[in-house]
């Protein structure tokens, strides 16, 4: 019981930490009980850090993606996002899932180039 309240009380900096596309759990725990603990659970890493976050999002919030690469999409309008195939993608959950990374770097490319638009200054693909 001492553990679960240490482990607990931990700053929320020590609780998870990012180590190569990782996330650890505990490390400061994990070192300080290496004596204690089995080597599966010292070893243990959890889903690829960057990956788990941009799949949250693109499965949580498909609507905001739909929103920003749909019908005014300045990149539907260049021919770099076809409409059918992104309903096709947000439409089900393990496709959104797999393409979570192309969806959100898409939707940052649709606001940069808003923001250039908006600015005024123009850009060419071609």
């Amino acid at each position: 019981m001492e553990l679960y309240r240490l482990s607990l009380s931990l700053p929320a900096a020590y609780r998870c930490f990012p180590y190569r596309g990782q996330k650890v759990t505990k490390p400061a725990l994990r070192s300080a009980f290496t004596d204690r603990l089995p080597p599966s659970v010292l070893r243990r890493l959890w889903f690829i850090w960057m990956s788990s976050l941009t799949q949250q999002f693109s499965i949580r919030y498909p609507s905001v993606l739909r929103s920003l690469l749909e019908d005014d999409s300045l990149l539907q309008a260049d021919g770099f996002v076809n409409r059918d195939r992104l309903e096709a993608v947000l439409a089900d959950r393990q496709l959104t899932r797999l393409n979570a990374h192309a969806l959100l770097a898409s939707a940052m490319t649709e606001l940069f180039l808003r923001g250039l638009h908006s600015a005024g200054l123009n850009y060419q693909w071609r």
